[in-house]
């Protein structure tokens, strides 16, 4: 069996309640060669000193101590930090399943990147999210990228179940976005997959996502939460562009445009998160317009002289709120009877919808 040092990566940051779970699985696994990264990034309760009680009892376990600078400024601390042949990233609220590692290099192959499948732990009840299992090259994974992701399994938007080779870190200068706190971990990877000459996907399941930790990033509410989702695409689209994908960046930019909808509707308070649609629409309108001969063919045909004609963001509005799926609709209606700056703004699509 292959006994590569796998370099494990914790960003730490009030998670007492869980720590010891992550850290114990980790530990835990039957795959021994591994360095442990605790990175404590200034977590004001108990997790620095749990961190350090398990330095004391495991010479494998490294702990950094650091002002709080966000999860992506913890994991770039961690790579600075690893010296493993691949480095593995656990998120603190998380933890891996016991043989995972060891199944991974019992069927080993010399790739820059091995990814295994997953499970969601949500209201007490697990989901299971596993991948086929092959070997990519380049031009290979670019199309199991997009088939991956338009199946609904997140696993190539997220740094966790997968190895990456450290020396594409190196060679590269590869860090996480600092500035962002939304799809950082996606934009990280499209990043991190443009140098990838290959990859192994595992049909086994490495990773526990835990969904019901309510401090989590992904049940809070970001004002710029479509500019964070916009340095996704031009990284992605970068990528894309190189293997002539254009019909799946609309895909993507449509689906920006529909989870930025949602976060901002769902979550709308104030006039300012109206505001931001507003934004989004002219810009994302923009985006078409100045693409519109590329698009014009995925869009159906004709659209270049509506856009001409009209006011191009109006199709844009159109198109996706027609689509927009009757559970939504049904939440939007719900929130629109609360908040009257929704509601208008929502009144005004529909008048473009019917006109």
């Amino acid at each position: 069996m292959h006994n590569s040092l796998i370099s494990i990566i914790v960003p730490v940051y009030k998670v007492e309640k869980y720590l010891n779970r992550c850290i114990d699985s980790i530990i835990n696994q039957t795959y021994k060669n591994l360095e442990i990264i605790l990175v404590d990034d200034g977590s004001p309760d108990n997790c620095g000193e749990i961190c350090d009680e398990y330095a004391e009892k495991d010479n494998r376990v490294k702990v950094i101590h650091k002002k709080n600078g966000g999860v992506s400024s913890a994991r770039n601390t961690g790579i600075d930090s690893a010296t493993g042949e691949y480095i593995m990233f656990v998120d603190s609220d998380d933890y891996i399943e016991k043989d995972g590692l060891q199944y991974l290099f019992e069927e080993y192959a010399e790739v820059d990147i091995l990814i295994a499948g997953w499970k969601m732990l949500f209201n007490g009840q697990f989901n299971k999210y596993i991948v086929e299992s092959k070997v990519c090259d380049r031009d290979m994974f670019v199309d199991e990228y997009i088939r991956i992701f338009r199946s609904g399994n997140l696993i190539l938007s997220t740094p966790w179940s997968k190895l990456y080779k450290r020396k594409i870190f190196v060679d590269n200068n590869l860090r996480f976005d600092e500035k962002n706190s939304i799809s950082e971990d996606a934009k990280f990877n499209v990043e991190f997959f443009s140098f990838a000459d290959n990859v192994k996907f595992f049909d086994v399941v490495l990773y526990v996502y835990n969904r019901d930790n309510s401090e989590s990033a992904t049940c809070k509410f970001y004002e710029n939460y479509y500019a964070m989702q916009k340095n996704f695409y031009i990284s992605m689209k970068k990528w894309m562009d190189i293997y002539n994908k254009k019909e799946y960046v609309l895909y993507q930019l449509v689906q920006i445009f529909y989870a930025s909808f949602c976060h901002y509707a769902i979550n709308c308070k104030t006039k300012i998160a109206v505001q931001h649609l507003s934004h989004m629409v002219d810009d994302i309108g923009n985006i078409l317009f100045d693409n519109v001969d590329k698009f014009d063919m995925e869009l159906g045909g004709g659209y270049k002289k509506y856009l001409l004609k009209r006011k191009w963001y109006k199709i844009l509005i159109k198109w996706k709120i027609v689509n927009f799926p009757m559970l939504f609709k049904k939440k939007l209606r719900v929130i629109m009877n609360k908040n009257i700056y929704l509601k208008n703004f929502l009144i005004k699509i529909s008048r473009v919808k019917h006109g």
